[in-house]
């Protein structure tokens, strides 16, 4: 039984994911609003910009929202919302509406639904979570994709306010399959479940009277530096790479090989999340980043440059999955909704910064040189909070030492 709630939950996570990919897919209406001529590039790019900011509202709301409903109520809830959302864009695609509907409602109801496919994964027993975190994770890179193909199509056979229609009801279908999935897990606010041996089970390396190894100030440093990085190479893959002929070098764009490396990245970051310390889990994924950047920096082949973007991108991918596990490692199941939404402003200040910052640095300089230096920087500072809090921790005695939840 408690395998099938495990199975359950994640399947429910997949489906939210899927439901709510498609906020990553709104360039591909780009075109078609711009076309009408009542809106211009700047506009469709705040509509966007202004999405990233609701979604991550979302996800830092979501522990708040959880408290008063469950998780299958809170998923229908989040599924309607967006579909409202839709509908509105759909209803009068006009800049003042898909601020309101699209970056405002279904922005923040996205954050809602992907901060609940992961809650919901540590209030069941799972056996590898790491890897369970990395699909679910995993699960809206390939929603974004799958809604990219759609939005593409739909658009073109049936225009803008028709596929947003048709697109309200898919995600109101997949945000209530995951909830009767949900329900099926049990996933309920972990404030009212009871403790029990498998729940203690369930979290393993926990410590005692709410200490933890890995405080939420340095998981917040090692995802902004990652993401920084990671969010500024996928946005501007082709100017840093700075050679159309480079496409014809490997056959693929480096833009659709940042997206394959994000998405193969969450999936290795939560194998590894299962079998290694919460050090090597968030220390690698800086090393190499900062590796990465470095080789940008001191320039070199078209095969280096291309290797650098693409480990990068991986390592964001990396990091999207371990830190929702380390923060289950270091702080319970209890505690995760509360924490990780915190941790998460990392990623929604990353987004804001380091891309805008990236593209004005090279409107300037005409390089990006000083960029990947700054993004290695901030890595560093990261490698060294986190290393340490490492150091403090090894000279603790052995009586103040926490006893592991086992």
């Amino acid at each position: 039984m408690i395998a099938m709630q495990g199975i359950a939950a994640v399947v429910g996570g997949i489906l939210l994911n899927l439901a709510f990919g498609g906020l990553y897919a709104f360039s591909v209406m780009v075109p078609a609003l711009e076309s009408t001529g009542a809106m211009t590039r700047a506009d469709t790019a705040m509509v966007f910009a202004l999405s990233t900011s609701s979604f991550m509202t979302g996800v830092w709301a979501c522990s708040r929202v959880w408290r008063y409903r469950s998780a299958h109520a809170v998923s229908a809830l989040a599924g309607i919302g967006a579909a409202a959302g839709l509908l509105l864009c759909a209803w009068q695609a006009s800049l003042g509406v898909l601020v309101v509907g699209y970056s405002g409602i279904y922005g923040f109801c996205a954050g809602i639904g992907y901060a609940l496919s992961l809650a919901s994964l540590a209030q069941v027993t799972l056996k590898y979570p790491g890897r369970a975190t990395g699909i679910v994770v995993a699960a809206f890179a390939a929603g974004s994709v799958c809604w990219a193909q759609g939005f593409r199509r739909a658009i073109d056979q049936v225009g803008v306010p028709a596929t947003l229609l048709y697109s309200a009801g898919a995600v109101v279908t997949l945000a209530m399959a995951a909830a009767v999935a949900l329900w099926f897990a049990k996933a309920g606010n972990p404030a009212r479940q009871p403790d029990s041996p498998a729940r203690r089970e369930h979290e393993p390396h926990v410590h005692a009277a709410g200490r933890s190894q890995v405080s939420a100030l340095t998981l917040w440093l090692v995802f902004f530096g990652v993401a920084s990085a990671g969010l500024t190479v996928i946005g501007q893959a082709l100017q840093i790479i700075g050679s159309h002929e480079l496409d014809v070098f490997v056959g693929v764009s480096i833009v659709a090989l940042a997206g394959g490396a994000n998405g193969i990245g969450r999936l290795i970051g939560g194998a590894v999340a299962d079998r290694s310390s919460s050090w090597v889990l968030l220390g690698l994924p800086l090393v190499l980043t900062v590796a990465a950047l470095t080789l940008l920096l001191v320039g070199g082949s078209p095969a280096s440059a291309y290797f650098a973007v693409l480990t990068i991108a991986s390592m964001y991918g990396w990091c999207s999955a371990a830190i929702p596990v380390a923060v289950l490692i270091n702080y319970g199941e209890q505690r995760f909704s509360e924490v990780y939404g915190r941790v998460f402003t990392a990623w929604g200040a990353a987004g804001l910064i380091a891309p805008w910052a990236s593209g004005w640095a090279y409107a300037h300089q005409g390089h990006y040189k000083s960029s990947f230096a700054a993004l290695a920087l901030v890595s560093l500072i990261a490698i060294a909070s986190l290393g340490l809090q490492r150091r403090r921790l090894h000279v603790i005695t052995p009586s103040d030492k926490p006893e592991l939840r086992v």
